[in-house]
């Protein structure tokens, strides 16, 4: 059976204000995200990279309903689920794995009473059937069940993880918003998280939306990957396709910061110009032309949009018809 769009975001924009003054007028508005679309097929991941405050996280949040949007749509199998009033159902099916273990869990409340509870929540199970879902969960996760009485202080960072990816299986979601899952571990233990995640999306059928700002982390585990510069969406495409010809200035730039393993292997550094303009001050026209060193006239007062480039990737970028920016 072919895979549907299950996820489809249109247009999402958050907008904060930004006021002073004794009777809070309103300046103006951060436009933390500004305008992104995009879908996820179903049992699919989509990578969402940037620099730090480009608003992969607040697009995450978002999509989960942790903050409100200002404007735009969001699909699941069709449905708006932007505009709910009853989510209860909702927040079964979409679960999230946040970046910081420790300060994701109450320290006071063991790991097995925590799980329990959220089982009993949802009316999942109940009784001498309630124990043994919570083995199983923490057992998927390589926890021992031996541990269901020990409160989160008792383990260490990858461990916690694990129990924070416990949480979010254990009410046999859809769909998953990993925001960050690995950067606060070491890298020893990233690639064990990341080989358990990969491991569940098979054995749940799982489609996640996956936030890292580190791309190697971003090609082991996605599908199709988003590039986003403040607040807007600059490239997407498939997996394998963006890291072989990426079209967009911003994404070359981030490719040749990886560091390359191969010390006779040659690559070329792109340095960008300054810094990340302020998104309470946007620059006019294409976002990134203060910065790009492709930019013409015209890039600073047309707008671009994602454009086709390939049945499986597009591009904002005025210069670009095809791959030829190098």
């Amino acid at each position: 059976m072919p895979k549907g769009n299950t996820l489809e975001v249109i247009d999402l924009k958050k907008y904060f204000p930004i006021k002073t003054g004794f009777f809070t007028k309103v300046l103006g508005y951060l436009k933390a995200v500004d305008g992104v679309s995009f879908s996820i097929k179903s049992g699919e991941t989509l990578g969402l990279v940037g620099e730090s405050g480009c608003g992969k996280t607040t697009t995450g949040m978002l999509i989960l309903r942790l903050i409100e949007k200002t404007d735009g749509k969001v699909l699941y199998n069709g449905e708006n689920i932007s505009d709910l009033k009853d989510d209860k159902g909702f927040r079964k099916i979409f679960q999230v794995i946040f970046q910081n273990p420790y300060s994701s869990l109450n320290p006071r409340i063991k790991i097995g009473s925590m799980l329990a509870e959220i089982l009993r929540f949802h009316k999942v199970t109940s009784g001498r059937e309630l124990k043994e879902k919570v083995k199983k969960i923490l057992l998927d996760v390589g926890i021992s069940p031996s541990d269901a009485d020990k409160y989160p202080y008792e383990f260490s960072g990858g461990q916690r993880q694990r129990i924070v990816i416990a949480r979010a299986i254990s009410l046999n979601p859809e769909f998953i918003v990993a925001d960050e899952p690995v950067s606060a571990l070491d890298v020893s233990v990233q690639a064990q998280i990341i080989n358990l995640l990969k491991d569940l999306k098979e054995l749940l059928n799982l489609t996640f939306l996956f936030i890292s700002h580190n791309l190697s982390v971003i090609r082991q585990v996605s599908d199709n990957v988003a590039v986003m510069y403040l607040g807007k969406i600059v490239e997407i495409a498939s997996c394998d396709e963006l890291f072989k010809h990426p079209a967009h200035p911003y994404t070359k730039a981030l490719l040749s910061a990886v560091p390359v393993l191969n010390p006779e292997e040659k690559t070329s550094k792109i340095t960008l110009k300054g810094d990340i303009p302020n998104p309470a001050n946007t620059p006019s026209g294409c976002y990134f032309h203060p910065r790009c060193g492709y930019a013409m006239e015209k890039c600073k007062a047309d707008v671009p949009n994602l454009k086709k480039l390939s049945d499986n990737h597009k591009v904002s970028c005025l210069m670009n018809s095809g791959y030829g920016i190098s």
